[in-house]
């Protein structure tokens, strides 16, 4: 059902199944394909990219594209000291509490040494979220579930551990914009919390449950300090003893299935504009689902529906039942929102984020700004 959406994807590209199947240990070493700009060399500490001569599109002047000759792609490299030396043009992803440091101080500003810098801010892209084990006997049951839930104050942790760069997701576990056009049918759900906070409250004194949860060994910084934050949250106000486990996809995988861990951190960028891209993440028939064993027949039975009605506002509302489904039932945990921020060299010119956080770097070009007196 996703296939005309993804199809619309500008990461999708038809590649040569022959010269997969001839060679395929190195077939993506060898990248072949008809974009502007093709693959010089790969490693583990960067990409280069070098303009492709024979690319068919022209800009609406007629120029040939792309501009750039190269495109250099830097991973784990000091950000903010080479941003200032001018060896970056461009910085996706920044932190909104790392910002300052990129810029430099007043005193280098006051001194001429900033390199001066334009911002791109995309918001509500990064979704957040927890998954719970209820294969678990820690989580089989929904007031189980409800502990958690109801212990996690996602306000505060936006505000104090993120510092502002945030947004609590309160309701819904698709980004609640999705739901705009249906927002006068919705009524009070959006503010939907599950059941009341006292009745789902663990006795305190009991002896302490072990709570493991799971993160990926390569997760950021910020996103560990959240995760101790949403542990420390969870002992605060329940009889849980959380223990954070780091490992692979492929540990997860092993661990969920085993019941070894019982509750997973995950974030999620949409593929495409529709509240599908999240939903379809838990129809039994998705990797994620396959991986992690879940197995949702009344969530199926939901996110089918929605491919049954015949008008955008009847898909929407029927998709917004699936995702209540999701959160009544505390089958996961919506944490917060977080916006993309891109900082770029000001002399970078053409650059343009699209509504899905997709750039082209084909009609970028470098100017100096010129000042007339």
């Amino acid at each position: 059902s996703q296939f005309p959406k993804l199809l619309t994807h500008p990461n999708l590209v038809i590649l040569s199944f022959q010269d997969y199947v001839t060679n395929s240990t190195k077939f993506f070493d060898n990248a072949k394909g008809t974009g502007p700009f093709q693959l010089e060399s790969i490693s583990n500490e960067k990409t280069i990219l070098t303009r492709n001569n024979s690319y068919w599109k022209k800009d609406s002047y007629g120029n040939k594209l792309p501009f750039l000759s190269s495109i250099e792609v830097y991973y784990s490299v000091n950000e903010s000291a080479l941003f200032q030396e001018g060896k970056l043009d461009l910085i996706q992803n920044v932190r909104a509490d790392k910002l300052n440091a990129l810029f430099g101080n007043l005193q280098e500003a006051q001194g001429g040494k900033n390199l001066l810098h334009r911002l791109f801010q995309q918001q509500d892209k990064n979704l957040n979220f927890l998954v719970y084990n209820t294969k678990s006997p820690i989580f089989n049951t929904l007031d189980k579930r409800l502990v958690v839930d109801q212990a996690i104050d996602k306000k505060s942790l936006c505000a104090n551990i993120l510092e502002g760069d945030g947004e609590a997701c309160l309701g819904t576990f698709v980004p609640i914009n999705y739901y705009r056009p249906i927002e006068k049918l919705l009524g009070d759900n959006t503010t939907h919390q599950g059941q009341k906070q006292g009745k789902a409250k663990r006795e305190k004194g009991k002896t302490a449950e072990i709570l493991n949860f799971f993160i990926n060994k390569n997760t950021s910084e910020i996103g560990r300090l959240w995760v101790k934050e949403v542990a420390n949250q969870i002992e605060n106000a329940t009889n849980f003893k959380v223990t954070i486990v780091s490992g692979s996809d492929a540990d997860l995988e092993k661990m969920w299935k085993t019941g070894e861990v019982h509750l997973a951190k995950y974030g999620w960028v949409a593929d495409y504009l529709d509240p599908d891209a999240y939903l379809g993440l838990f129809y039994s028939k998705s990797s994620l689902a396959r991986d992690l064993g879940i197995n949702l027949p009344r969530f199926d039975s939901l996110y089918l529906n929605t491919f049954k009605k015949n008008t955008f506002k009847d898909h929407l509302f029927a998709q917004f039942e699936c995702d209540q489904y999701l959160i009544k039932q505390v089958l996961v945990t919506p944490v917060f929102l977080q916006d993309f921020i891109f900082v770029l060299n000001v002399n970078m010119r053409g650059f343009h984020i699209n509504t899905s956080g997709q750039f082209n770097l084909s009609t970028v070009y470098f100017k100096p700004i010129q000042k007339l007196y």
